[in-house]
């Protein structure tokens, strides 16, 4: 079910891939298009905890998610959350520009992961 309204979500905002991750480095969930290499997921923490540390050392606030543009006009968009006692990363892989409403997208997933988990 997850993965059904996952992969709904992926085809309505053109996104090339959705990958769910869990505290340890695990992987939850998966729709579009894998990325290469193992590893992928074990880096989403450090992603967001150098974006965390970056924006509080400018006095930014708390970051919502974290964004680098890539080859091809691809964008990898990086998002913690947190439900209940469990720690959840959720990397979008984005063709050419970030979806519409980025928020409400990734609210959406989070209560999607809600419900399952």
């Amino acid at each position: 079910m997850l993965k059904d309204k996952l992969e709904r979500l992926r085809q309505q905002h053109g996104m090339e891939c959705i990958i769910i991750i869990n505290g340890e480095g695990m992987l939850i969930c998966q729709v579009g298009n894998a990325p290469e290499g193992d590893e992928f997921a074990l880096y989403s923490p450090m992603v967001m905890e150098t974006t965390r540390r970056m924006a509080q050392c400018g006095g930014f606030g708390e970051p919502i998610c974290n964004g680098v543009i890539l080859h091809e006009g691809r964008i990898l968009i990086t998002h913690e959350t947190a439900i209940g006692e469990n720690v959840i990363y959720t990397a979008l892989l984005c063709r050419n520009k970030v979806p519409g409403g980025l928020l409400a997208l990734l609210n959406t997933i989070t209560s999607y992961l809600q419900e399952e988990l």
